[in-house]
């Protein structure tokens, strides 16, 4: 089938040291598909890549030994860059880039290597890999097209095409995602040590790794479709599921008498929220979700001052959502440029509460302090 997609294919890279193989020739139509989910092993090299699609599932290439990072595109997204390194017969790094801003790695652990970036516009996205693979993915290269976007006649309306693939299906006419979504057998969720009950269409709860495993296995919560969460706290737990809904999440707060907006000034506790998803979307590998509540973290730190800027990393570091781990170059350099008078006057100020953090949360002072060598 001749493409109107505008294909364009990248340099090769790595080694001719195994079976070849092309994700191309699995693709019902190169016209319409789209990627719904990737998937990576890795050591200190790729072991294997798997790539799904809309319309198809797709095929593992290379090993598949762990440990294992996936993720899954939302409604328009899709990859715009890839980048990576290769060296000693093999792929040995790789960073997925997407259209809404999302970096998904990098995986992989060596660093001295020779680079590649791939890269083609705003509106090319990446199709399918070539290459060969034995226990690692040896040899790499990657076919973008353009991105198909249809006129949207209203801002609220997004659009998804259906196949119908099964004549007998149950249901005699089109619905969305969301609309089977709200069709599929629900899940019992019992959180926290009031047991708050959450009712969860399985589909959505699938997405994610931990609860299709409980859920589609030999376990317990398969045939009762009852899971109990005793650590984990409703409000986080349903920022979580909004988020497999929408891709967003809410943050619901309390408020003294009537307000002219609906958004809260940033402050701890609206902070800790955020740590909060953070932990229980690294918990439960919702990588999305782990990006996103980085990032609303990272925006309420900007507006704080003071012992509340200790107070929040205090909150963080017990979650474990720690320094180091924080991306965001342009914050980070803002931080630390004011890191060495904060610091002075906290000890001025609140000299008690900054000992006793230094000696409940060491790994915190270290990380400030090394922040302040790093300058």
């Amino acid at each position: 089938m001749q493409s109107t997609r505008n294909l364009t294919t990248t340099e090769t890279h790595g080694t001719n040291s195994a079976a070849e193989f092309n994700d191309g020739v699995n693709i019902p139509n190169i016209n319409t598909t789209a990627i719904s989910r990737i998937v990576v092993t890795h050591d200190q090299h790729i072991q294997s890549l798997t790539v799904h699609y809309t319309d198809k599932v797709g095929i593992t290439r290379g090993g598949s030994r762990s440990p294992l990072h996936e993720f899954t595109m939302t409604h328009r997204e899709f990859v715009t860059k890839v980048e990576g390194t290769f060296v000693n017969a093999a792929i040995s790094k790789i960073v997925f880039y997407t259209n809404t801003g999302i970096k998904w790695g990098p995986y992989g652990n060596v660093s001295q290597a020779s680079t590649f970036v791939w890269e083609f516009g705003a509106d090319m996205g990446l199709l399918y890999f070539t290459g060969m693979a034995d226990g690692y993915i040896r040899r790499l290269s990657a076919t973008f097209g353009r991105y198909i976007h249809h006129q949207q006649v209203s801002s609220v309306v997004t659009y998804e095409k259906q196949i119908n693939t099964s004549p007998d299906t149950q249901c005699p006419v089109v619905l969305s995602k969301f609309s089977r979504n709200l069709m599929s057998s629900t899940v019992t969720l019992l959180i926290g040590a009031d047991r708050i009950e959450f009712r969860v269409p399985q589909t959505v709860l699938c997405i994610l790794p931990f609860f299709r495993a409980a859920l589609q296995g030999e376990f317990r919560e398969a045939s009762e479709q009852k899971i109990e969460m005793p650590e984990d706290d409703p409000q986080i737990v349903s920022a979580l599921i909004e988020f497999l809904y929408t891709g967003g999440y809410t943050y619901a707060y309390s408020a003294q008498g009537e307000t002219d907006s609906d958004a809260p000034p940033s402050d701890l506790e609206e902070g800790s929220f955020h740590v909060g998803v953070y932990a229980t979307a690294f918990k439960y590998d919702c990588q999305g979700l782990v990006k996103a509540s980085l990032s609303s973290f990272i925006g309420v730190l900007r507006q704080l001052k003071g012992i509340e800027v200790i107070r929040l990393w205090k909150a963080a570091y017990a979650k474990q959502l720690l320094l180091p781990k924080v991306s965001d170059d342009d914050m980070l350099a803002e931080f630390r440029s004011g890191l060495v008078l904060l610091l002075r006057d906290l000890y001025n100020t609140h000299g008690e509460e900054m000992d006793r953090t230094s000696e409940e949360h060491p790994a915190l002072i270290n990380d400030l302090l090394r922040s302040v060598v790093a300058r």
